[in-house]
């Protein structure tokens, strides 16, 4: 159950990221499509797209996942650099859709002191302004829940849900469930109990069919801390027991699941960890 994968590099090119992948045991992958921390980007070249989606088939990777930049925060009360943001969103989902990647994970944003509610019609606004600009069959923007340091928006499931409920582009918007990120923001899902009454309040809230993505990182921190503090599997406060669970849920049997661990020379064992026990 879960299609296994991580975040793989695409130093030297794009098209070489899925051999990493496939050397890892990936199923899925989970990419960058530049810089994460730069604003402009070279565009991808049409011989890199083509040969990028050769070696997708050639390696049996399933599926792939965008991860949007670092820098962009569509939630910034200041005009001109939401607006960076927005551009940068929409160069994202144009090079993501060049590629034939379906979904792209973003961070909700920040509201920088300025209030959630406020915050929330930003980011509602800013991704209506992305769908606009980009054509209906454009991938699919997935909101990651976030662990609530800062003014960081997204670490309650109903703001997620305000700011899908507030876009006029619903159908386009989906939710990644991050799991070191839930847990630092206060959901325990550490034992069988805590797993099943997180996943029926995301249900009641946002509706488990939203759900399109996972992270899969254990938590260097204690539940309720609001730190990003990513661990490997079996490491930090979760524990193997949620990511057994999460890859023997039937529910998520065709979801991807991605792995963002710190120490990337640890994932090949970390997913074949996760897929004996499916």
């Amino acid at each position: 159950m879960g299609l296994l994968g991580c975040h793989v590099s695409i130093s030297g090119g794009i098209e070489k990221s899925p051999a990493r992948s496939k050397k890892y045991g990936c199923e899925v992958m989970q990419v960058f499509t530049a810089n994460q921390r730069r604003w402009n980007s070279k565009p991808i070249s049409s011989s890199s797209i083509e040969q990028f989606k050769q070696n997708l088939q050639k390696n049996n990777i399933q599926e792939v996942v965008t991860h949007d930049n670092y820098l962009i925060n569509l939630a910034n009360p200041d005009d001109k650099k939401r607006n960076k943001s927005v551009e940068a969103l929409i160069n994202e989902v144009k090079r993501s859709q060049s590629l034939g990647i379906p979904k792209i994970i973003l961070h909700p944003g920040s509201h920088l002191g300025n209030g959630e509610k406020s915050g929330i019609k930003l980011i509602a606004n800013s991704l209506d302004r992305v769908c606009r600009a980009t054509s209906k069959n454009s991938p699919r923007l997935l909101l990651e829940t976030t662990a609530g340091q800062g003014n960081y928006l997204g670490y309650k499931f109903e703001h997620l849900r305000d700011i899908i409920n507030q876009s006029n582009f619903p159908g386009r918007l989906s939710v990644c469930f991050d799991t070191c990120h839930a847990f630092a923001a206060g959901y325990d899902i550490t034992n069988e109990d805590a797993y099943q009454q997180t996943f029926e309040e995301f249900d009641n809230i946002l509706g488990l069919e939203i759900l399109e993505a996972f992270h899969l990182n254990d938590s260097k921190t204690k539940c309720g801390s609001k730190k990003d503090r990513h661990c490997n599997l079996g490491a930090g406060y979760i524990g193997w027991d949620l990511f057994f669970r999460l890859v023997k849920d039937q529910r998520f049997r065709e979801i991807p699941m991605l792995l963002e661990t710190p120490d990337s020379d640890k994932y090949k064992e970390e997913i074949a960890t996760l897929k004996n026990e499916r």
